[in-house]
């Protein structure tokens, strides 16, 4: 997802790279969830935008 939104996260290989979590970042700063650097743990915020944004691309 992160990669056909354009966001290059890089190769999906099921590893958390720095290309993803520069891509995570860019996806919640687009969402309003990041504004600068915080615990790494994907709590129900995160993930339901993750998860909305997946399902409608925005």
């Amino acid at each position: 997802m992160l990669n056909a939104d354009g966001r290059k996260a890089g190769a999906v290989d099921g590893e958390v790279g720095p290309n993803t979590i520069k891509a995570l970042q860019w996806l919640l700063q687009d969402v309003g969830l990041y504004d600068g650097p915080r615990d790494g743990i994907a709590g129900s915020k995160t993930k339901a935008a993750f998860w909305n944004y997946n399902a409608t691309g925005c």
